[in-house]
């Protein structure tokens, strides 16, 4: 690929050669429009006479470069292109007269007229115009290199939104996976001395559960069959320490399995309902999990319980804690106003969380990569090397 200096030369170079035929049409339109002969040779002279700049390109463009009219430094940049410009109206006029003396000996066969005897009329003449048009171009050759680097600057940011979102994105999920694991610790620890075998089997759980969370780490979407499947080892652990006092059901409509969903996205909202609704004694709990379509477009992920409710709810908006307002934040960078997340007290008692999605089967507009960011901390490794010993 040619440098971006002769890219931009040669589009000038075709432009001043449109614009010069461009000047030569209408004249000739004329003539035949008034029914008189079109002096070709006047006419090419003109057109040789307007492509005479192509020389003078090469100059033009360097002193552009070599003198931008920016902020700093207009004065000086003033300056030069107001001697440059004068130097290159006297070149032309030079280079006009030459032409003129070569097609004048060429059409006539009389000997050529000295330099001299013409140059003084062009410049006296022409200089004026040969100075505006010399300004024109460095104008349009400025106004090209602004446009190039706004876009540069527009593409330049974008890739930078795109990465600090992406970075954004990670960091979220890296702060959600040790928060699932320091609540499944807290779950183990109480088992620990009250039912050994159930704490054994609480390490298996966890162990699988980390498995399949490090496996999906570099994707912030899965899909929603994958995502329940996470969903039930997180259940198995609960139930382990809870027994019969926790009751869930699913309701999951089939077409929305194969659905895209922000990975690690029903854990925190089950976490919730089990934290919030569980009661002392030894009365059950019962969460409900729903999955479904609303229309072509979205889908909607219920979650809701019949226990205590939500605190502080009489008293403003409930407050959130890493789960919840992570998920809050990773759907707002994923879906932007596409989605909602609603949690609040149910109708009938309990809590309600729903959350509305975009439909999107797997592959389709693929969700901000992680390129080039840590996908998984060495510590989860580490411990889910330990934990497998267990097993």
């Amino acid at each position: 690929m040619p440098p971006a200096g002769l890219r931009r030369g040669g589009v000038m170079v075709a432009l001043w050669a449109l614009l010069s035929l461009m000047s030569l049409v209408p004249a000739a339109l004329q003539y035949v429009a008034e029914g008189q002969a079109v002096p070709w040779d006047r006419m090419w002279s003109e057109f040789l006479g307007w492509f005479l700049w192509v020389l003078l390109f090469p100059g033009i463009l360097a002193a552009a470069d070599r003198f931008p009219l920016e902020r700093r430094r207009w004065v000086a940049s003033l300056a030069w292109h107001l001697v440059i410009g004068s130097a290159v109206a006297a070149g032309y006029a030079v280079l006009v007269v030459v032409k003129n003396q070569l097609l004048f000996s060429l059409w006539t066969g009389d000997p050529i007229p000295h330099l001299f005897q013409m140059l003084p009329a062009f410049i006296l003449g022409g200089f004026h115009v040969y100075f505006l048009v010399y300004w024109m171009i460095v104008a349009a050759v400025h106004a090209v290199g602004f446009a190039s680097r706004y876009r540069e600057r527009e593409l330049s940011a974008s890739r930078l939104e795109a990465q600090l979102s992406r970075a954004q994105l990670q960091m979220l999920k890296m702060q959600l996976d040790p928060h699932v694991l320091f609540n499944a610790l807290n779950a183990l620890s109480a088992l620990v001395h009250r039912d050994p075998d159930g704490a054994e089997r609480t390490i298996g759980l966890l162990s699988d559960f980390l498995r399949q969370s490090l496996s999906s780490s570099h994707r912030q979407e899965v899909l929603l069959e994958e995502e329940l499947r996470f969903l039930d080892l997180y259940l198995e652990i609960e139930k382990t320490r809870f027994g019969e006092r926790l009751r869930v059901a699913r309701r999951v409509a089939p077409e929305v399995l194969t659905e895209s969903v922000p990975n690690l996205i029903l854990q925190p909202l089950v976490e919730n309902a089990v934290r919030h609704g569980m009661r002392p004694g030894s009365a059950p709990l019962h969460i409900e999990i729903t999955a479904s379509p609303l229309d072509d477009d979205r889908m909607e992920l219920r979650v809701c319980d019949d226990g205590r409710g939500l605190p502080d709810a009489r008293h403003g908006p409930p407050r959130e804690g890493v789960g919840l307002s992570n998920t809050r934040a990773r759907l707002e960078q994923l879906y932007g106003s596409r989605q909602s997340f609603e949690l609040r007290n149910g109708d009938q008692g309990g809590a309600l969380a729903r959350i509305l999605l975009p439909r999107r089967r797997s592959g389709e507009g693929d969700a901000p990569g992680t390129a080039g960011l840590p996908s998984v901390p060495a510590g989860r490794h580490f411990v889910a090397k330990a934990l497998r010993g267990f097993n």
